[in-house]
């Protein structure tokens, strides 16, 4: 899950196609990982939003206001 605190345009591009990349990089050991699927956003009127957001909000303390969560299908 990836929680939308500032990503207007990611938000927009996966509504208009949900095919998806992450890419994933551990700087010091320069290994990392691709993630390929199809993406989901859930607002924060949509039934199952509370769940998923609860744990994004325990990692930030609630500093940012998370506006989707992102979620692969």
């Amino acid at each position: 899950m990836i929680a939308d605190i500032a990503s207007g345009r990611s938000v927009r591009n996966i509504r208009a196609n949900p095919a998806v990349c992450v890419g994933l990089i551990a700087v010091f050991p320069q290994r990392g990982r691709k993630l390929e699927g199809m993406a989901e956003i859930i607002a924060a009127d949509q039934l199952g939003f509370a769940t998923l957001v609860e744990p994004l909000l325990a990692k930030t303390g609630g500093a940012f206001p998370i506006r989707h969560v992102i979620s692969s299908k």
